[in-house]
């Protein structure tokens, strides 16, 4: 059952979020997504701390081409979850190949990011006749088994103090999202959107709990790997905001060794959270890649890379 915008808090701003709410109800969840536009479908799925509200200006700047479907995960976003719900990666997967067959979406392409890449992935394992085409977008989607620096934060971060921090304080939105963009500084109306969907401590369970599974999720993060064979052939666009503090050129690079059919796109100087941070850049990519004629590959003779200097404002 698809519900109307009834849900949708006063406290969200039609001029920085200027799309109908739509809710779907979901193994006892409510979630809330937006449908945006026509033409050849793109999936955007968002990672921690964030909601679809952070592909706000590619949805915009894409609507008129192509159909912009984007999700808020239970307990994110305008999304709520059902007693009982863990807020684990492997949950809100779940989720989303629910939302996959409730839609009944089909040619459509993965848009990923952060978290977004193993959710997704392991959706598109499951749907394989769903997807054509993946995007992704400074992720990963493979246990993190021997890379220290990645360990020691998922264990400090997940651990207790920080997980009460994450709590008290909405450390990951106030720190993180601020950090995560190196291009611009979000207005303060934007950062409200961000607190305001994690605005109590129970909320920002969700937040708390995916650090830590970064490490601790290795049974799922391998099965996704374990699967990247089957959608090896898919046409893959690669963006990449090379100041992120999260993943770096090695993540990348192994992307690209995984998706022979790929393209890249480095956005110089762009954070973490690409899309947000580069949103005409990341728009101009996908529409570039999806209509060239013949599609569009990384020349090897270019470095298998294209790099791309966001415009000054």
């Amino acid at each position: 059952m698809v519900m109307a915008a009834a849900g949708r808090p006063a406290w969200v701003d039609d001029e920085l979020f200027p799309f109908e709410s739509r809710f779907v109800a979901i193994d006892g969840h409510t979630v809330h997504y937006v449908d945006e536009g026509s033409g050849p479908t793109l999936l955007l799925l968002h990672g921690n701390p964030t909601w679809s509200f952070d592909y706000r200006d590619v949805i915009r700047a894409l609507r008129d081409q192509f159909r912009c479907v984007a999700l808020d995960y239970p307990g994110f976003g305008l999304s709520s979850a059902r007693p009982g719900y863990r807020y684990l990666p492997e949950e809100h997967a779940a989720v989303v190949v629910a939302f996959l067959d409730r839609l009944r979406l089909s040619g459509a392409t993965l848009v990923a990011h952060d978290w977004g890449g193993p959710i997704g992935l392991y959706a598109a394992e499951q749907r394989p006749d769903t997807f054509e085409r993946l995007v992704l977008a400074n992720t990963w989607a493979w246990p993190m088994t021997g890379d220290l620096p990645i360990e020691v934060a998922s264990r400090l971060v997940g651990g207790p103090i920080g997980r009460k921090l994450i709590r008290r304080f909405n450390l990951f939105v106030n720190a993180m999202i601020p950090v995560g963009h190196r291009l611009r500084k979000l207005t303060t109306a934007e950062m409200t959107h961000y607190r305001n969907a994690l605005a109590t401590h129970d909320r920002r369970e969700a937040s708390a709990v995916l650090p830590r599974c970064i490490t601790a999720s290795r049974a799922f993060l391998a099965e996704v790997e374990a699967g990247f064979e089957d959608l090896a052939s898919l046409p893959t666009l690669i963006v990449w905001g090379d100041a992120d503090f999260a993943f770096r050129a090695k993540e990348r690079r192994r992307w690209e060794q995984i998706f022979t059919d790929h393209h890249t796109v480095i956005v110089d100087g762009a954070g973490h959270f690409v899309q947000s941070d580069a949103p005409e850049e990341f728009a101009t990519a996908i529409r570039d890649w999806r209509f060239a004629p013949g599609g569009r590959h990384t020349p090897p003779a270019r470095g298998d890379v294209l790099r791309t200097t966001p415009r000054e404002s």
